[in-house]
């Protein structure tokens, strides 16, 4: 994208200045060494670890047991796809433990050196070899395969790249502690190998964390909470923070976001965990071009990933979604005093939903037998899309933002854990096809920090439909929360 066409874009925004905090030059980047002894042994111990526990409880695993260790049992897993299939699985060990796993194979070959593409590949061949061959005896899971891969650059990338800035020639204890905090296997490196290169990238970020107390309607019940949360963005791109006219590609990573919160509330039993989310975001690749009047245009192509479990008046609404692939933009102009910044993302998906127009209650046969999902733990497969947008304004110490993600998701067919047992019986007695699932959040958040410390002014709601088209039943759920948090911006 040319400077004058950006040129032409500063007219209808504000700046003339560029608003950076300094950081040092970055050094000519030269090639990593792959370090492959370590990465071996490293994904031996991170597999070692699971098997021995798998096989130690094996009485629990045999409801899954399907298959047997014969040829015949081997030879339809390698030459058919005929027994990959969804699992049944509680939904903390597919949304939760799977990507979990995705993610630690992705840094560790990441932190041994390889690149973005091969630490992919990696953990998404180390899934893959977890399903035909530690699980032997089960039916390969497609869905673990699906999120231990794309979890896996997904959360593992941001992480890896907030690592990066507490690395440098010169580190504090401190600085050691937050890289294992997001990047645990160059924490781990940094203390015994000597002459590394290390550098802190020339980067952008705003970290900010908060704290205080909420007040929801969720579902027509009102209740306090406290909210705990880190929100971490990073753009690791020279040119985002030097001034003047820049139009350049952008490395893997460039533009990450990492996002985690909790909210306690009271709901009958005493204080306990009322919300978990848990998102990221990371750019592929992309171009980024800027004005000289401080207005900057990145276009790229990325991936993200989203966790969600809310308690609401009687049930729950959880969601785990891969966003595998999509468009990523970001719109900034800084000048007089004034930054503006505009994100928006497109996002084709793979995630786990609850089917909200079954719940409190799921109206079908209790295992065992397994049939899908939705019948063993009320949730479903679900291809589907994301739209997110979300716009930020700084002016000194006053700060304003507005999120939006929007989340449709609609159910798989075929490939069911006993799909043939399933459809000798009558429907809906053991299961249902053509769920949909609609979501849309927001948050808006208007915030004071003289000084690095402050406090926020915030607001939240979801909107929440499932549709049952071929039963005939809908259902859907509002909620909302107005609060207030004392902040700490880095």
């Amino acid at each position: 994208m040319s400077a004058r066409w950006l040129a032409a874009l500063a007219t209808l925004t504000v700046g003339t200045t560029v608003l950076a905090e300094p950081v040092p030059e970055d050094p000519v980047l030269e090639p990593v060494e792959i370090h492959w002894g370590m990465g071996a042994v490293e994904a031996a111990i991170s597999l070692a670890i699971p098997t021995t526990w798998y096989w130690m409880t094996e009485e629990h695993q045999q409801i899954d047991y399907s298959l047997g260790g014969d040829w015949a049992s081997w030879k339809i897993k390698f030459t058919s796809t005929e027994k990959i299939k969804w699992d049944t699985n509680q939904f903390h060990i597919n949304a939760i433990r799977h990507p979990l796993a995705g993610a630690i194979d992705y840094q560790i070959a990441r932190s041994n050196g390889v690149r973005v593409f091969g630490s992919t590949l990696f953990a998404a061949l180390k899934g893959a070899f977890w399903e035909y061959f530690i699980e032997f005896r089960e039916a390969p899971s497609l869905n673990d395969m699906l999120l231990n891969a794309s979890a896996g650059v997904s959360i593992g990338e941001p992480m890896y790249q907030l690592g990066q800035l507490w690395r440098g020639p010169d580190v504090t204890w401190a600085d050691r502690a937050r890289t294992a905090v997001f990047s645990p296997f160059d924490a781990l490196h940094d203390t015994y190998r000597s002459g590394q290169r290390r550098w802190r990238p020339r980067a952008w970020r705003e970290i900010d964390l908060g704290a205080g107390a909420m007040q929801r309607r969720a579902d027509g019940a009102d209740r306090s909470e406290l909210a705990v949360g880190a929100d971490l963005d990073l753009v690791t791109e020279p040119a985002y923070v030097t001034p003047g006219v820049h139009d350049v590609h952008t490395r893997a990573g460039a533009w990450s976001r990492f996002r985690i919160g909790a909210r306690l509330g009271d709901i009958g039993d005493g204080l306990q965990l009322v919300g978990t989310e848990f998102r990221t975001s990371t750019s592929f690749f992309g171009r980024y071009a800027q004005s000289a009047t401080g207005v900057g245009l990145f276009v790229g192509l990325g991936t993200a990933f989203t966790y969600r479990n809310d308690t609401l008046a009687i049930d729950k609404d959880r969601l785990a979604i891969a966003h595998l692939l999509g468009p990523q933009l970001s719109l900034t102009t800084r000048g007089n005093g004034l930054e503006l910044r505009l994100d928006a993302a497109a996002y084709a998906d793979f995630g786990l939903a609850q089917a909200m127009v079954f719940s409190p209650n799921n109206p079908f046969p209790r295992p065992p037998p397994f049939y899908t999902a939705l019948q063993s733990d009320g949730y479903i497969d679900a291809f589907g899309v994301t739209g997110t947008t979300r716009l930020r304004a700084r002016s000194g110490p006053v700060r304003a933002e507005l999120e939006v993600m929007a989340h449709g998701l609609w159910q798989t067919v075929g490939h069911d854990r006993e799909e043939q047992v399933a459809a000798m019986l009558a429907e809906p007695a053991v299961t249902a096809y053509g769920i949909v699932e609609l979501r849309a959040f927001w948050r808006g958040q208007l915030a004071y920090d003289p000084g690095g410390w402050g406090a926020a002014l915030v607001v939240d709601g979801a909107q929440r439909k499932s549709t049952w088209a071929r039963g005939g039943q809908e259902r859907s759920i509002s909620d909302y929360a107005v609060g207030a948090l004392l902040t700490r911006t880095y």
